[in-house]
């Protein structure tokens, strides 16, 4: 069986070179009529699947460089420790759309790891200023100082990356995730 389908409206046109309703173009689809409706119902939800799955990294990463623009008050130390609950709320609702899930799982895997890592650096510097009666604190300071600034602009980019990629509908995945905690 044959038909044809706008690609606009998503509506069987019956034989139609263009919709009659929109003028857009149609395309011919030979098979059964469950794939028809499956066709449709996959051409509708590609556009808005595809801009949830962005919105998977884009949350984390508009709250980075707020709570980054708030860092001189507490608000802002305490906004980016939030950072993973965008892509957790957008994975819950969307639970049955394969590529929002996948992004939402690489979005939380990517803020968990550097949640963890974060606070696994920050508890090693005060034990260790602790431990060399606070000449640790001054060294690890500078160090810190120094390489700060380029793991942020390597998350920004990594982040500005993996939204565009999901923007354009392709897979992403992370680049120095040492461990993933969500699987797919």
């Amino acid at each position: 069986m044959s038909t044809r389908v706008c690609i606009s409206c998503k509506e069987d046109v019956k034989g139609f070179v263009f919709c009659p309703k929109c003028g857009g173009k149609t395309e011919l689809i030979e098979t059964q009529d469950s794939q028809v409706s499956a066709f449709m119902e996959s051409k509708s939800n590609s556009g808005s699947s595809t801009q949830i799955a962005m919105w998977c990294h884009l949350a984390p990463l508009l709250i980075g460089v707020i709570s980054f623009l708030l860092a001189f008050v507490a608000i802002g130390f305490i906004l980016i420790l939030f950072a993973w609950v965008p892509p957790l709320i957008i994975k819950s609702r969307n639970s049955n759309n394969a590529n929002v899930v996948k992004n939402a799982n690489e979005a939380l895997n990517f803020q968990f790891f550097w949640l963890i890592t974060s606070a696994v650096l920050l508890i090693a510097y005060f034990v260790i200023g602790v431990l060399t009666l606070g000449i640790g604190l001054v060294v690890g300071g500078i160090a810190g100082l120094v390489f700060i600034f380029p793991v942020l602009l390597f998350i920004l980019i990594s982040q500005i990356r993996a939204t565009s990629a999901a923007s354009a509908g392709k897979d992403f995945q992370y680049p120095l995730v040492l461990f993933r905690l969500i699987k797919a």
